[in-house]
């Protein structure tokens, strides 16, 4: 009877498989520092796949010396952007700051690995308050649109608890409104008419604290 030697081939067959699947993903790595050339620590470092939402991405923590990587990640296309928000660095890689955004980096098989530099230039203005409806009182979660006056498709948008906290651009004329469901929307600085609406602009890194009413839609509901 011939014989058949298998073993080598599936050993063979095995590990290219096993080349493949180690050179579909790539890294990227860098440093984050502060205006002066400082290192950032703990600052979050987010990695967003080219077209993908927030379920897609991928983040990391720079450590003492502000190094960090991401690893695992599928070639492609992708922003990157870090942010700090307990001190107001907001995320390097978003328009809405920034005026520009980030440009992509793709993860090639030739090129699997990046190296990014990212830093905080400025601080941003903080915006606080409490969202509450105007007639009882009651805390109410609503969703902020905020857009840059001059270049209005430069935005930023989400839900956001009835004690808010969102960074915003200093020195920058922002269009503001908020809604919820069941109430009328409100426009900065105070009203329900979108005609009578008004840039917010808040000078420096400074804080404004700014409490909202919402007026329901069926005041008798």
């Amino acid at each position: 009877m011939k014989r058949v030697l298998i073993g080598p081939a599936i050993v063979i067959a095995f590990s290219w498989v096993m080349v493949l699947a180690d050179s579909s993903t790539g890294a990227i790595q860098g440093r984050v520092v502060d205006g002066n050339a400082k290192p950032v620590s703990a600052a979050k470092v987010i990695v967003t796949p080219v077209g993908g939402d927030e379920d897609s991405q991928k983040s990391a923590t720079t450590d003492a010396k502000g190094k960090f990587v991401v690893a695992n990640l599928p070639l492609g296309p992708y922003t990157v952007g870090a942010e700090k928000q307990d001190v107001a660095y907001p995320n390097t890689a978003l328009a809405f700051y920034n005026g520009a955004g980030a440009e992509p980096i793709t993860l090639t098989t030739d090129k699997p690995t990046a190296t990014v530099n990212l830093t905080f230039k400025v601080r941003a203005a903080v915006l606080s308050g409490v969202v509450t409806d105007s007639v009882s009182n009651d805390p109410v979660r609503a969703t902020f649109l905020l857009r840059r006056a001059n270049h209005p498709e430069i935005l930023l948008a989400g839900e956001f608890p009835s004690n808010y906290r969102i960074l915003v651009p200093s020195d920058t004329d922002i269009r503001m409104e908020v809604a919820a469901p069941g109430y009328k929307t409100w426009y900065y600085p105070g009203t329900i008419d979108p005609k009578e609406t008004q840039p917010l602009h808040i000078k420096g890194a400074s804080k404004l604290q700014l409490d909202i009413q919402l007026d329901r839609t069926n005041p008798d509901s």
